[in-house]
């Protein structure tokens, strides 16, 4: 290439990763007008106009652009262009689901490698890195995907590149991420912000910044969310990236909306469509009228509805042989919106359509998701009416459908709530030591993961099924004259499938002290090795006899772990398993901070020697641990409770 030439290219390779793509395109289109172009310069502009108009959206242009790529990187003799060409159209398979084709062109590129080792050795991570997006694509395998990511992140490290080092440290946090990893997700965004800040890499920190909000959002830290995503969208702005400004606007709007705060919601929606609109962005566009359809469906703002869903119909009519995903949202929103409407036919067309994309397992995640839940809440309404024992069954299939998808996405708050839906599903059905298993299972996924607001809410709706036991076992008693309808109402059932459409935050409950009672450490033969009442009165054998009883009726399902508290009297026990023991709280009152307080106890008095090889040798003997003859016991005691 001439240096004239050489000089124009490189400016517009540098504006297309500032994310600049008019003036880049304008710098192509200038040199294309000013000299005659050689087969390799118009190789690269293919190539690099190929990029460009992937990140804009127009995907029409973009395949243009690759085709005429490929086909010039055949006729010239630079093996670096007709390596960059294989590995674009690679990446094109991979978005476009083309499994066969993408294992030939990496083939080729591989093939290609293996000849020109010298000239080729710095592309070598791209190999690694299409086969990374492959796995993580099209297999959701991340154990692969993190393979061919750590590869390249060696090869990267060894050219000294660190602005690819960065963006792979980017794609392993978002790994990391679906993994359920967020420690490590955080770990590698930290990395690459390091770098990104050294190299003035500012693309590079906007989209970490948008990583942590992510992040973030998923810890129901939301305040930080919402200050690292609206820092993403400033720097964007900054550096004029209009594809990041319209992600980042999209983004923060979903943030608002599942905080509740819906005006302000719709507001920035509405900003990221008039962006993806610059950008001539189809699927973009798509997306946020689904977005916006959604949100004034909940608002009730019927007019508006109407508004944007003849946009999307527009486009649809327009791009449905091009771009599935429209198709998508297009009928998605069709059956959201039918499903509203009062007649009885609108409905059953409406599940129609979310039947079909539930059980389509080409469709992305988040609308299978969102078919599923509206599909089951279709169904409970028809079940309300009915009382139709067969769509019971077709619940169940739907909740197990769930639960499968969000285990296959490590995606723990949704696992969380599913399970609380299957609780209040057990309970309709009156299988009410099921109901209290699923919620010791939902209680345990929250806790787990670090959802306190989703922990707190499960613990206390928890409590209340134990304080209505008297009342759902009169019911039971009476099931046959007890309507569908009535027990849906009783169990709250609607409000958690209402939750979970709306995708709502849980709100900030009051913590509140438990009442404490009595502590006691059991062994798995049903021996009491620490007995510590709080109440004089829990000091008479003849109370603790009863306790113990109450404890070997459950004795099975508290060391299977099963379930994690029991009601008693007037009063609750709090079960913690401490390997061959069992730790026991009896309390009255709410429990998520006793029990909070109660795995704390456990987990010290396992890390106490004095203690614990005490409580293994008196498992034997029959003997009790006394705190007033073991102070590290009463220190515990004192300190956690």
């Amino acid at each position: 290439m001439e240096k004239f030439s050489q000089k124009i290219l490189s400016n517009a390779e540098k504006l297309y990763y500032l994310g600049d793509f008019q003036k880049s395109l304008e710098l192509l289109t200038g040199l294309e007008e000013k000299k005659e172009i050689s087969p390799e310069e118009q190789c690269f502009i293919s190539i690099l106009r190929s990029k460009i108009f992937n990140a804009l959206g127009e995907f029409t242009k973009e395949l243009q652009s690759l085709e005429l790529a490929y086909k010039s990187s055949q006729e010239i003799e630079d093996v670096s262009l007709l390596f960059d060409a294989i590995i674009l159209k690679a990446e094109k398979a991979i978005e476009m689901g083309e499994k066969k084709q993408f294992f030939e062109l990496i083939g080729k590129a591989e093939n290609l490698f293996e000849e020109n080792k010298v000239e080729l050795l710095p592309k070598l991570g791209d190999i690694s890195l299409s086969k990374g997006h492959y796995y993580s694509i099209m297999e959701v395998d991340y154990t692969q995907t993190l393979k061919f990511y750590n590869q390249c992140s060696e090869i990267y490290k060894k050219n000294n590149d660190k602005q690819k080092l960065a963006e792979i440290f980017i794609e392993i946090g978002g790994v990391m991420f679906y993994k359920g990893e967020l420690d490590k997700s955080m770990l590698y965004y930290e990395k690459s912000l390091t770098i990104c800040k050294k190299i003035g890499y500012k693309h590079g920190i906007a989209e970490i910044y948008n990583g942590f909000g992510i992040l973030y959002s998923y810890t129901e830290d939301f305040h930080k969310s919402l200050m690292y995503m609206e820092k993403s969208l400033a720097i964007a702005e900054d550096i004029k990236y209009k594809n990041d400004i319209a992600v980042s606007l999209v983004n923060i709007g979903e943030m608002l909306y599942v905080q509740g705060d819906l005006k302000r919601a719709g507001e920035y929606y509405e900003r990221s469509l008039k962006e993806y609109r610059a950008l001539q962005n189809s699927t973009g566009i798509g997306y946020v009228l689904l977005d916006l359809i959604m949100l004034y469906i909940e608002m009730n703002y019927e007019e508006k509805v109407k508004t944007n869903f003849s946009y999307l119909e527009e486009l649809y009519n327009q791009y449905r042989f091009l771009f599935k995903e429209i198709v998508y949202y297009y009928q998605i929103a069709e059956a959201l919106i039918l499903k509203k409407s009062t007649r009885m036919r609108d409905k059953v067309k409406a599940e129609q359509i979310f039947k079909e994309y539930a059980v389509d397992d080409n469709v992305d995640f988040q609308l299978t998701i969102i078919a599923l839940l509206n599909w089951c809440e279709l169904l409970l309404y028809e079940l309300s009416i009915s009382n139709d024992p067969e769509v019971l069954n077709e619940i169940q299939a739907i909740i197990n459908k769930l639960l499968h998808l969000e285990e296959q996405q490590y995606n723990y708050n949704l696992i969380a709530s599913t399970y609380l839906l299957q609780a209040k599903f057990a309970l309709i059905q009156f299988k009410l030591k099921e109901a209290q298993q699923f919620l010791t299972k939902a209680q345990q996924v929250a806790q787990e993961k670090g959802l306190q607001l989703l922990a707190m809410k499960i613990s206390a709706e928890h409590d209340e099924v134990l304080n209505q036991l008297d009342i759902w076992e009169n019911l039971q008693k009476k099931s046959k004259q007890i309507s569908m309808a009535e027990r849906l109402k009783y169990a709250k059932l609607n409000e958690q499938m209402d939750s979970m459409i709306r995708t709502r935050a849980p709100e900030q409950l009051e913590i509140l002290s438990e009442i404490p009672i009595f502590l006691s450490v059991i062994s798995k033969g049903g021996t009491a090795v620490i007995k510590f009442p709080f109440l004089d009165k829990w000091a008479d054998k003849n109370i603790f006899s009863s306790f113990i009883s109450a404890f070997n009726v459950f004795s099975k399902e508290l060391f299977s772990k099963s379930v994690d508290r029991v009601k008693m009297g007037e009063n609750i026990i709090l079960l913690n398993p401490i390997e061959r023991f069992t730790a026991c709280y009896v309390i009255k009152g709410p429990s998520y901070l006793a029990q909070q307080k109660l795995i704390r106890f456990s987990e010290r008095i396992r890390a106490t020697p004095e203690i614990w090889n005490r409580l293994n040798e008196y498992s034997n003997t029959g003997e009790i641990l006394l705190a007033k003859e073991n102070p590290p016991l009463k220190t515990i005691i004192d300190e956690v409770f």
